[in-house]
């Protein structure tokens, strides 16, 4: 096979078994154990690439054949075939196979495990990653992966095969050989040199012929046309490509050999074409889709183009998210102390202890969560306002210069101001990510401090289970992205919390959170991509210093410095007017019954919150100028107001009803016999007695909650038209009575609900929901065309975070519970359930 004689790298395997460069694991942080461009001549670079070109074509025409003609029976056999089938056909097809998902990881997973510093991942690992036993053992990788290599050409992969391949330093992106106008050879040759470039080039314009998909020119002689530039690499990336797919169909077309073991040779060209059938889902009946499972079938699918609506909404729901928050804490005080003690639990100071119980340190750590929150809100809106005015996919490649093979200058500014907002909040939530994760409760005891007060960093010590050491690797790859990508470190990082039980223990709901931000920038920053190659993350880095794109990017970024100077400032010089360690002041007990005791507390705790926001505006706007009613105001859509308690009434005392003596059903009815009497009473003699309604008659009745009465009605007495109610299931509908309580119901303490029956009575409404990295879940709203009955009508999605205590069986505690509620009254409208549902 391909992989037997290494054309296109040099591994660290071949120094020997003395090479002094320590574990196999430090070897991968370092990069050291990564493929490398091995240095060859033109001569053996044409005859490699002539060889690759000529074995692709003939492995994808036979395959090509077959796919055409036998795809139905492959996809009954392999279904019908075991674990252990599958396992076996697929190592003699792959002898040298990798056993694990992203076995190019691997060494982040087994760091106690070094049984030799002289060994290393073969080299299949680093350029084959998504070919294993761990993945293509189950039912759809491997039929994706047929479907469609064989159905369509080899170039149509070419850009996301090298992209799938964990590299190691002397790649280097493509350049725009368009722009390099030189006048004679030799400056030419001096440019390329200067700027560490090789002299030879790869065309693959000719797709359809080995002899020229793969084609070594030289470019210092060669002039190199515009429309050439969609099919022009450097030619040692694109030697590797070709390496990389001749492995690919290599080994799809002996899978398809050994899967139709028992059919003749020729009929696989000369038996009649059949319709493609459909591919078969993967999804358990109990399953919901993800992102983590879109992501392991990614690399076996077509490679998908960028979509701006799937953009749109994940960004859009996380601004929603954002928005929520601030106003909750703004509202809310039990929502306020709950995230402000989060945020002391990951807020210790490196040379202080974990819990300074001094008013200087809550207010430091009251000023971060505040800063998080206002960043994060201006940032996101930034994003969704870009996106947003983002004009379509078509119309930008329709308008594009296809000499130049680049997007309009406009465009391009507005990719490049995008990526530039994504990349400094990406940096800014790693910021808070890297400060809190050592400093979590479930890990804080593990590491150190090294260094002096200002420069210095967290190391774990000596000491740390596998489990905790392979935590601490991810985290400090997921600061330095550029060796091993963050978006292949993002994806592994997911692989831990789903398979490593231990590891995921580690990681709690706040780390969890930060991470999910961490996560989706780095799916907006690849989705930016797909985009190739009109336009990719290196042009945009590129086009940052243009003054077009520093007037788009200028306003915010300007606006988040001032957010995190000023906030920070004040919180250290003034104490704000508030002492959070007097607990009493800060209790809210809105689950609690509603009496006088209980409503004043609360009405006592909305004040002093409002005292703590009023403090902190009135400092931040004569140190920095900066108005956060203002920011909040510009960011929410549509208005909202805060939400006081009103003071406590005295409930209406009912009259007591008076015992009257009662006669003997004889003397009232003579019809009626005595009980001695038998007598055959026909069902025309029984007539229906109307209810008495149940009077309390001990105590005084419970007051209704003021909260959930119906807001007044207006002097005009306009009536308002009737909300067409959606009728679900009860198992449903007790799920968004426990959300959205009735307003003619007496307050009660809210129910928990299982993180299950939520997603489930989401799908029932319209709102089909989507697992996302970390612990995010997206519940997106369905096409209008499938809004019908039984549907709620709706046009925007909401995210909301799984509780990571719900992993273990517990349910959703009822501070959530309401919060979740209040989101979907801000959101969709929901006053109440039985304002919007019925019971069947």
């Amino acid at each position: 096979m391909a992989a037997a004689k290494s054309f296109t790298y040099a591994l660290l395997e071949e120094l020997g078994e003395e090479h002094h460069l320590g574990c196999k694991c430090c070897r991968f942080n370092k990069g050291i154990d990564l493929p490398v461009p091995r240095k060859l001549s033109i001569q053996e670079t044409t005859q490699c690439a002539r060889e690759l070109s000529t074995s692709i074509f003939k492995h994808w025409t036979q395959l090509n054949a077959i796919i055409k003609r036998f795809e139905g029976i492959i996809q009954k056999r392999w279904t019908k075939k075991g674990f252990k089938q599958r396992r076996e056909l697929l190592v003699k097809a792959w002898p040298k196979i990798s056993t694990t998902h992203r076995p190019d990881f691997e060494n982040f997973r087994n760091s106690k495990k070094q049984a030799s510093r002289s060994r290393t991942c073969h080299s299949e690992a680093y350029l084959w990653p998504y070919i294993n036993l761990e993945d293509l053992q189950q039912k759809l990788p491997l039929l994706l992966f047929l479907n469609s290599r064989a159905r369509n050409l080899p170039e149509t992969f070419r850009l996301a095969d090298l992209r799938a391949a964990h590299l190691g330093e002397g790649w280097i992106p493509d350049l725009d050989f368009g722009d390099i106008i030189l006048c004679n050879k030799r400056d030419k040759e001096a440019f390329y040199k200067y700027n560490g470039v090789d002299l030879q080039c790869m065309l693959f314009q000719k797709k359809c012929s080995p002899a020229g998909y793969g084609k070594v020119v030289d470019r210092t002689v060669t002039r190199i046309a515009g429309s050439q530039l969609k099919y022009l690499a450097r030619s040692t990336e694109g030697l590797l490509a070709l390496e990389i797919q001749e492995g690919i169909y290599r080994f799809l077309h002996n899978c398809v050999n050994l899967v139709l073991h028992d059919i003749p040779p020729s009929m696989f060209f000369l038996a009649p074409h059949q319709p493609e059938p459909v591919t078969p889902s993967d999804l358990k009946p109990n399953e919901w889709p993800s992102l983590s499972n879109y992501a392991l079938e990614a690399p076996y699918r077509v490679p998908q183009k960028l979509s701006l609506d799937r953009l749109k909404t994940l960004v859009s729901a996380r601004r929603s998210m954002a928005e929520d928050a601030c106003w909750m804490l703004r509202e809310d005080p039990a929502y306020f102390m709950d995230n402000l003690r989060e945020w002391n639990e990951h807020s210790g100071q490196k040379f202080k202890p974990a819990h300074c119980s001094c008013v200087a340190c809550w207010n430091r750590i009251a000023g971060r969560m505040t800063t998080q929150a206002f960043v994060s809100l201006v940032c996101w809106g930034d994003i969704h306002d870009k996106l947003q005015a983002m004009p379509p996919i078509e119309v930008q490649i329709k308008r594009a210069n296809e000499h130049r093979l680049r997007l309009s200058h406009g465009d391009e500014d507005r990719w490049s101001a995008l990526y530039e907002v994504i990349t400094n909040l990406r940096e800014y939530s790693m910021l808070f990510l890297a400060n809190g994760l050592p400093m979590s409760p479930r890990l804080r005891h593990r590491y150190q401090w090294t260094g002096s007060d200002e420069h210095g960093e967290w190391q774990m010590s000596s000491g740390s289970s596998e489990a905790e050491r392979r935590v601490d690797q991810l985290f400090n790859s997921m600061k330095r992205p550029d060796l091993h990508g963050l978006h292949g470190v993002v994806q592994e990082f997911q692989y831990m919390l789903e398979t490593d039980s231990e590891a995921s223990h580690l990681i709690d709901h706040w780390v969890l959170e930060q991470f999910s931000d961490v996560a989706l920038l780095s799916e907006l920053t690849q989705s930016i991509d797909g985009l190739a190659p009109w336009f990719d993350v290196n042009k945009a880095a590129m086009l940052q210093s243009v003054i077009s794109v520093e007037t788009q990017v200028k306003e915010v970024r300007d606006l988040t410095i001032d957010l995190m100077d000023g906030i920070t400032s004040v919180c250290k010089a003034s104490e704000l007017l508030w002492n959070p360690l007097k607990k009493q002041e800060f209790d809210y007990p809105v689950d609690k019954r509603h009496s006088k005791a209980n409503v004043d507390q609360m009405i006592k705790a909305e004040q002093n919150l409002d005292m703590f926001w009023w403090s902190l505006e009135v400092a931040l706007t004569d140190h920095s100028g900066i108005d956060l009613n203002e920011i909040l105001e510009e960011q929410t859509s549509p208005p909202r107001e805060l939400y006081r308690t009103p003071p406590y009434k005295e409930p209406i005392q009912l009259p007591t009803p008076q015992a009257t003596p009662q006669k003997p059903l004889v003397e009232i009815d003579p019809n009626i016999q005595r009980s001695s009497e038998k007598s055959t009473l026909s069902p025309q003699s029984f007539q229906a007695t109307p209810t008495k309604e149940k009077v309390k008659t001990r105590g005084k009745p419970a007051a209704p909650d003021p909260r959930r009465q119906p807001p007044p009605a207006e002097a005009n007495n306009v009536a308002t038209p009737p909300i067409e109610k959606v009728t679900i299931s009860k198992r449903a509908f007790k799920i968004f009575q426990a959300l959205l309580p009735s307003a003619k119901e007496v307050v009660q303490q809210r129910c928990e609900i299982a993180w299950d029956e939520l997603l489930w009575a989401m799908d029932v409404v319209g709102l089909e929901p989507e697992k996302l990295y970390g612990s995010v879940w997206i519940f997106k709203p369905l096409p209008k065309d499938q809004q019908g009955p039984g549907k709620v009508k709706l046009d925007r999605s909401i995210q909301f975070h799984e509780p990571k205590e719900v992993r273990r069986g517990a349910k959703i505690a009822r501070p959530m519970v309401r919060t979740f509620g209040a989101r979907l009254r801000h959101a969709f409208g929901w006053t109440d359930a039985d304002e919007v549902f019925e019971c069947e």
